[in-house]
Order: structure tokens, then C-alpha cells, then sequence
């Protein structure tokens, strides 16, 4: 069975009947990587292990080619292998003993990984090369490290594997109609009092039928305008727009505060005039706690953003103790707008100036 573990060869021979297991010292972490949508598994990624900081973790032993791990990618840093052997099954009633097809690998021990018994809040980095999945940090608990001479033999480390998945980069959605206006007196004191007017759209509020005054985006026609929903958890609060004969670019912010604590977001969306489709993520985050018995604690993340000839240019400053999720904050690079997604370019360059009140675009706050 052990054969079966691509790139083990030094399990391949261990005999089942010994008294004492000549790997105890080795453990083993798998994960599992699945498209959220589909739920099918996806190939190619980079698996890092990295510590609570999302530092890799480095050993230089790993680039020894006579280590027992020989077959491992030749790196300092701990980085994942993956079984693409078809011939092992996936579902688990069918590989005792066995990684599933796709599934990712790593093998640990002391020496290159001192917290297999220690600490929890270590973490996987999960990288997509070909830049069609966005970036995540997954954490890694003690029980999802496996003993090949404990949880292996026995066959209970199948409940250790990590499952996860990834989500497409940030995809454009329909845009929700949520009314459609024919008086023509109506909709010119609607867009009287508009955010941001165009040639055939403006942005404004809007009560929808709930009775709930929200956000929204008109498109106007010779003889009516539909409105649609747009950013409806969200107050408009500083509001600036971009836009060109293809994209409209809103961001949006919101705040909150007390006698000792203060946050502040803000969120980008990009609306598809064409298609009538948009896309919102996260653009930055920052919050500071503070009273009169300690230091000011602030959290920061911010992606400074511009966009040009229909791509998205971005970098991303995050403070050294930023303890939230990074995964709804677009990473550093340029992305292309199309296809309805943004998808980074591949080893795209980080631009040279990141300006986003660059002259010629239009803006209004």
C-alpha cells in the first residue's frame, strides 16, 4: 500500500509486523484543494508551509539530495508535493493507506519543523501559479499533523487531512434589477440629486420594495430607467467614481468608532457597463484600540489601486500585525479586466507609480 504514497520511496519497504516502527519520527500533513464552485480538485498549486506571521518556514537540509526525502522538490523552504498518480482512488473507503489522487503532501519532522507538537497557529499558504485562484492562508491545528506510526497504520489519520478550497478571482456577477421607472419628472429628481451622472446611467438612492433606501445604479433608455442594486450593504459615505466607455469604478467606505476603539473600510466596485455585471472586494481595512493603560494597537491593510487600459493596477500594504483574513484583499500585481473575472497577470511586474487620481480619469466625490 505504502508504494502507493508518490515520492516516499523511504516508506515503500517499512514492514507492517515490526515492533517498533522505524518511521516514528516522520509525520505528515495532507490537503486537500477543491474549486469552490465545481468542487473538483485543482492542480499545480504551491502549498507553503509558513509560521503565524505567514513566514515560510526554512531548513536548509531540504536541499541535501541525499536526505531520505530526495524525491521532494529541492528547496529550503517546506513546500508541498502533490500525488498525481490516477490510479489512486479519492474516495476513502478505497485507499486505506493511501493519499488520495490531487491530494497534497508534506512530510515533517524535528528537524525541519519544530512545532509538530507545540503550538497551534501555523499556517498553509496556497499560491496558484497560473494566477486563476486568488491566494489564502489556511491555518494548521496539532490534530492535522499525522504520525506514520500511529494515525497512518491504523488508518484514522483520514480524518486528520485538511479540506479546503479556492474561489475564482473576483468574478463579475449580474446586476440585481430591483424596479424600473417611467415618469420622466421622477427619474430627472432622481438624478438631480445623483452621485455620479453619465451619458446613459447615473448613481443614486433608491427605496426598493421592502421600503429600504439603498444604493443603486440607473440605467436610462428613451423612454424608462431600470435600476438595479449596487453595493447594498453599504453606505456611499466618501464616494469617488472612475470610469471609461467600458467600466465604472465606485469606491466605498464606511466607518465605525467609540471612546477606545476606531475602524475603517472601504470597498472598490467595478461595474461591466456592457454586460450589466459587477464585482466588489475589500480595498482596505484599518482599525486602532487604545485606552490610557496601553500603547496604540493599529491594524492596517490598504490596496492602492488605479485602473488603465481595462487592467487593474494594484499593491497591497499590510501592517506586520494584521490579524484578519487577508483573502478579500487584492494582492499586489496587475490584473486584466475581462472574460467576467479579474485575473492576474502572470509574475506581473508591480507598476512603477501607483496614482489613483492619475489626470484624465473622471472623478467626483
Amino acid at each position: 500500500m505504502r508504494a502507493q504514497l508518490l515520492l516516499f520511496i523511504c516508506l515503500i519497504s517499512v514492514p507492517s509486523a515490526a515492533q517498533h516502527c522505524g518511521w516514528d519520527s516522520l509525520h505528515l500533513i495532507v490537503v486537500n484543494v477543491e474549486d469552490e464552485e465545481t468542487r473538483q480538485p485543482i492542480n499545480g498549486l504551491t502549498l507553503t508551509l509558513t509560521d503565524a506571521s505567514r513566514n515560510p518556514y526554512i531548513h536548509k537540509g531540504n536541499t541535501n539530495p541525499s536526505s531520505l526525502l530526495k524525491n521532494y522538490p529541492q528547496k529550503d523552504t517546506l513546500i508541498f508535493s502533490q500525488n498525481l498518480d490516477t490510479n489512486t482512488p479519492r474516495n476513502p473507503k478505497d485507499r486505506i493507506g493511501e493519499i488520495a489522487y490531487s491530494y497534497y503532501f508534506l512530510v515533517v519532522y524535528f528537524n525541519n519543523y519544530q512545532n509538530i507538537r507545540k503550538k497551534a497557529g501555523d499556517q498553509i499558504k496556497i499560491e496558484d501559479p497560473t494566477g486563476k485562484y486568488r491566494t489564502r492562508f489556511i491555518p494548521l491545528e496539532p490534530i492535522n499533523i499525522i504520525s506514520l506510526c500511529g494515525d497512518y497504520d491504523n488508518g484514522t489519520y483520514m480524518d486528520k487531512e485538511i479540506k479546503t478550497s479556492l474561489q475564482w478571482p473576483f468574478a463579475f456577477s449580474p446586476l440585481t434589477v430591483i424596479g424600473k421607472i417611467a415618469d420622466p419628472i421622477q427619474i430627472v429628481q432622481l438624478e438631480s440629486g445623483s452621485e455620479y451622472s453619465g451619458d446613459s446611467f447615473f448613481v443614486s438612492y433608491y427605496v426598493n420594495k421592502d421600503n429600504v433606501t439603498v444604493p443603486a445604479f440607473f440605467k436610462k433608455s428613451a423612454t424608462y430607467c431600470t435600476v438595479y442594486e449596487l453595493l447594498a450593504d453599504y453606505n456611499f459615505g466618501e464616494i469617488k467614481m472612475e470610469d471609461n466607455d467600458h467600466y465604472l469604478a465606485i469606491n466605498s467606505s464606511h466607518m465605525f468608532g467609540s471612546s477606545n476603539h476606531s475602524e475603517n473600510s472601504s470597498n472598490l466596485c467595478i461595474v461591466d457597463l456592457k454586460q450589466m455585471s459587477s464585482v466588489t472586494f475589500s480595498t482596505s481595512y484599518n482599525e486602532e484600540n487604545w485606552n490610557e493603560d496601553s500603547p496604540l494597537d493599529k491594524e492596517s491593510c490598504v490596496c492602492d489601486i488605479f485602473i488603465k487600459n481595462n487592467q487593474l493596477h494594484v499593491k497591497r500594504t499590510v501592517s506586520a500585525n494584521f490579524s484578519y483574513d487577508l483573502y478579500e484583499y487584492i494582492e499586489t500585481g496587475i490584473y486584466d479586466i475581462q472574460n467576467g473575472a479579474i485575473t492576474r497577470v502572470k509574475n506581473s511586474p508591480l507598476p512603477v507609480k501607483i496614482n489613483p487620481k492619475k489626470k484624465g480619469n473622471k472623478t467626483k466625490k
